[in-house]
């Protein structure tokens, strides 16, 4: 499991950072976003979409994170990513 918070580096560059970092997402490798449901957890989700990874987004408010989940899902065919799990958690 790849746990992943919130940093601005890894949000403003999103997948780009990644692999400077030498990591490689692929489909059964599980990412946990935390601050999924707005601003920079948000974009950071978006990024790691298509990486076919599956994304937790993890928010304090559920319906930001299923917000986000909905979004992601408008925006790429389910085969294009991976699962996409939505968590309430005041992080």
């Amino acid at each position: 499991m790849i746990l992943l918070g919130v940093v601005c580096l890894v949000a403003v560059l999103g997948k780009l950072a990644l692999a400077k970092a030498g990591l490689q997402l692929a489909r059964g490798d599980v990412v946990v976003i935390t601050g999924a449901g707005s601003g920079m957890g948000r974009q950071l989700a978006q990024d790691l979409a298509t990486t076919e990874a599956d994304l937790v987004l993890v928010d304090l408010k559920l319906d930001a994170a299923e917000d986000t989940r909905s979004l992601i899902q408008q925006l790429h065919s389910a085969d294009q990513t991976g699962e996409l799990w939505c968590v309430q958690c005041p992080v």
